[in-house]
């Protein structure tokens, strides 16, 4: 198994390892007492879903073109997502029931078409129809927020 580690920009301390052709996981300890893996497709380019304790924020690795319908799915202390330029496309229900997300950066506009439905959270119950995705639409690149609990989406 071949293994090394990084730290990325925000503090946060991660590991990256190829377990066997199958997976690729980045295990990543985020400070605040919880340690999460990712788990990615057979090719590396899909976030397919995490392991452990996600307590805050996540940023997904440059390199990965989407993200799997569900991998984050009822992660209620998700507060925030980075999203690279590389990533092209978001699964449905992605971030299905991520009560506690309020701010999602998108570091480029190329993902419009591309969400699934419910991808984001809006409203106290963690599933919507589409408003970040109706304010990516219009506003592009950037960070988005809102109240927890909220269903609109403001680009900041």
């Amino acid at each position: 198994m071949k293994s090394n580690s990084f730290k990325a920009n925000i503090g946060m301390v991660c590991a990256l390892a190829l377990v066997s052709a199958a997976a690729v996981l980045v295990s990543c300890d985020n400070g605040g007492g919880g340690g999460y893996t990712l788990t990615y497709s057979e090719d590396g380019t899909t976030v397919t879903g995490y392991t452990g304790t996600i307590a805050g924020h996540v940023t997904i690795p440059e390199g990965v073109t989407s993200i799997g319908s569900g991998a984050f799915s009822d992660c209620r202390s998700l507060t925030s997502v980075t999203i690279p330029a590389s990533v092209t496309s978001i699964g449905y229900g992605a971030f299905y029931y991520c009560t506690g997300l309020t701010s999602v950066t998108f570091a480029a506009s190329n993902i419009a078409n591309n969400f699934g439905d419910y991808a984001f959270p809006e409203g106290s119950y963690g599933y919507g129809g589409g408003a970040l995705k109706t304010a990516y639409s219009s506003g592009g690149a950037g960070t988005y927020t809102r109240v927890r609990g909220g269903s609109t989406w403001t680009k900041q």
